[in-house]
């Protein structure tokens, strides 16, 4: 379809717009919400009669031609096929199916220390049960001894500025049930672009502490966001777009069968992205969370569960005068504080504030407790009275004293207060059908390859790209079916500048690696393999296809690892004809044994030499 602008046309990729706007209005003729605002054109709106969601059609500030009906004539265009996107645009072969949750993220420190693969920075923050510390990833030289390695400082990393920073996280003591019960929940969470991401794991082993590495969010917390604005409410469209993030958090949550049981501002952490006018939000630390197991959901200790001025009546110990509030379905608790924090960004207070008033400390915790079992909100601030009745609506559906009487994070998302605005128009690099080719080009090992840079990467070091439009888009489905698209999209989006050395995606790299490296020894055995791999042994296959000529034949080294991820790009390039120079920091590692069925490799390798051809041709002139 073409856009008409100010008398220019803007060619649009239909089906690229359909996906971006997650099938709001999926016609081809052009039923598109908002297309026009991307564009600076100031658009007015009418109920469109043919779109099958019911949503608007723009007028006024543009006009939507299509070119296959040739306007908007509803009688025209009614023979127009409605376009559908598949669930998932990852298509593995039957006989090999990867297991997206098999990457192993959890080491035992007898077998590897975390000290040897990065060095802590500053103290960024601290709670009961651990000190959370900024970290630099450390380089891992060829052949240097862990030892070696060990010695780098927080300042020479600091000082090279494209090492991957991330946050370790240290336990105060080793095998803490706390750290126990946050692993269990983050592997189960698995992948969420607004959950932090667990990266990797180390347990003590009753030596030494436990340590989690987790990404790094350099906009601080939401509570710190909130005490800057000193008590004054904050718009509510603003507000809005934080508490959507949120809630598409706590709908996964619901989704893998887990509760936060703490959600508060101060484990709300923020991603500050250029260009984008609200804070990336990601939920973080998962201490008090409830996992449903064999054995059922957790209980609720005597003394309560979760921070005080958050947490709903069923997780605060039983007052004496009133009436005790059983749980609720999953996820419900976590959606009463998602209305506390609504209530607090709007307004400037916690809506228990009249409890402050209470000198005695045990006292005041009563009374907040008996204002949430009484679902008593302060309404008397003017603030609270000029909030418009959506915005009230919306926080009095989820401070709900009966759990079964809240909003749900699905039913919240649906409100009219975070469901008004329209969704971000966000055009992806590559057009849904190409990135279905390129990921269909690719083999088995490359799919693995792909899929663990993925687990390893953050969404935050991607959304500063072009690609952070893609990752904008965030109705995807569970953890699995978007890390599947999250490796397929990176595989089509992929830079040659990925592969340099001395940068940030080193570090990723090498991370994706381990994920895979089951005993970290350093290589790809059978046995690593086969771990990610369902009905089928392929390894073997695998094994001989990348390895390099005299170097392990039985397994897989880091180079053949980097060197079927860049094998990728290459080929896309070439297939898809965008120019790109070879870096020459970079030496890929060719098989020149010419064993591939398919001719795959020869391919390969033909587009590498032509790319190294032309970059030695650039160097010349």
């Amino acid at each position: 379809a073409q856009v008409v602008v100010d008398g220019k046309v803007h060619d649009f990729d239909c089906w690229a717009v359909q996906r971006t706007c997650r099938g709001l209005c999926v016609l081809l003729c052009g039923c598109l919400q908002d297309p026009l605002d991307s564009m600076g054109a100031n658009v007015s709106h009418n109920e469109c009669p043919r779109s099958v969601f019911s949503r608007v059609l723009p007028t006024g500030g543009g006009q939507l031609l299509c070119d296959a009906c040739g306007g908007l004539d509803p009688a025209t265009a009614s023979n127009i096929p409605i376009v559908t996107e598949p669930e998932s645009i990852v298509t593995l072969d039957p006989e090999v199916q990867l297991t997206v949750h098999g990457f192993a993220v959890s080491r035992e420190l007898s077998a590897c220390s975390w000290s040897t693969k990065y060095v802590l920075g500053k103290e960024i923050g601290t709670g009961q049960t651990a000190v959370v510390f900024e970290a630099f990833a450390v380089a891992e030289e060829r052949g240097a001894s862990p030892a070696r390695r060990s010695t780098a400082t927080a300042e020479t990393q600091a000082g090279t500025l494209n090492s991957r920073r991330v946050a370790v996280k240290k336990y105060n003591s080793c095998v803490t049930p706390t750290f126990q019960n946050e692993l269990r929940a983050f592997h189960r969470v698995g992948v969420h672009p607004h959950i932090l991401r667990l990266l990797e794991s180390f347990e003590g082993n009753g030596v030494e502490q436990d340590v989690m590495v987790i990404e790094f969010c350099e906009g601080g917390d939401l509570y710190d966001f909130y005490a800057r604005n000193r008590g004054n409410g904050m718009g509510e469209r603003f507000v809005s777009l934080l508490l959507r993030q949120l809630l598409r958090a706590l709908q996964h949550l619901v989704r893998r069968d887990v509760e936060h049981r703490d959600v508060k501002p101060e484990n709300l952490l923020l991603c500050e992205v250029e260009g984008q006018e609200v804070p990336h939000l990601k939920l973080a630390d998962f201490g008090w969370a409830a996992v449903v197991g064999a054995n059922g959901r957790p209980g609720i200790p005597p003394d309560g569960v979760g921070s005080l001025w958050y947490a709903p009546p069923e997780l605060n110990p039983p007052l004496p005068d009133l009436d005790t509030i059983s749980a609720g379905p999953m996820g419900q608790s976590d959606a009463w504080s998602a209305g506390i924090i609504a209530y607090m960004l709007l307004v400037g207070h916690n809506p228990f504030n009249l409890a402050k008033h209470v000198q005695d400390e045990g006292e005041r915790k009563v009374a907040v407790m008996r204002c949430a079992a009484l679902g008593y909100i302060n309404t008397t601030p003017q603030s609270w009275k000029g909030l418009s009745g959506d915005a009230r609506s919306f926080v009095s559906g989820l401070v709900q004293p009966v759990p079964s009487a809240r909003l749900s994070a699905s039913e919240a998302l649906g409100h009219p207060f975070v469901n008004s605005e329209s969704a971000q128009m966000c055009l992806p690099l590559a057009s849904w059908h190409v990135r279905c080719d390129i990921w269909a080009d690719l083999d088995q090992f490359q799919h693995l390859c792909w899929l663990s840079i993925a687990r390893a990467v953050s969404e935050p070091e991607l959304l500063q790209g072009p690609i952070g439009n893609m990752l904008r888009d965030e109705g995807r489905g569970d953890s699995t079916s978007y890390l599947e698209q999250l490796a397929a999209e990176l595989a089509a989006a992929a830079n040659p500048s990925w592969f340099q050395q001395q940068t940030a995606w080193t570090g990723i790299l090498q991370l994706g690696f381990r994920y895979l490296d089951v005993d970290m020894d350093g290589h790809l055995s059978p046995s690593d393999l086969a771990a990610h791999v369902v009905d089928g042994d392929v390894s073997a296959v695998w094994i001989e296809r990348w390895r390099e000529d005299g170097v392990l034949s039985g397994a897989l080294t880091f180079r053949n690892f980097q060197s079927a991820l860049w094998s990728s790009v290459v080929r896309r390039h070439a297939t898809y004809g965008a120019a790109v120079v070879v870096p020459s920091a970079f030496q890929p590692d060719w098989s020149e044994d010419g064993n591939d069925e398919a001719g795959r490799l020869n391919s390969i390798e033909l587009g590498c030499l032509r790319f190294l051809d032309e970059a030695s041709t650039l160097e010349t002139h």
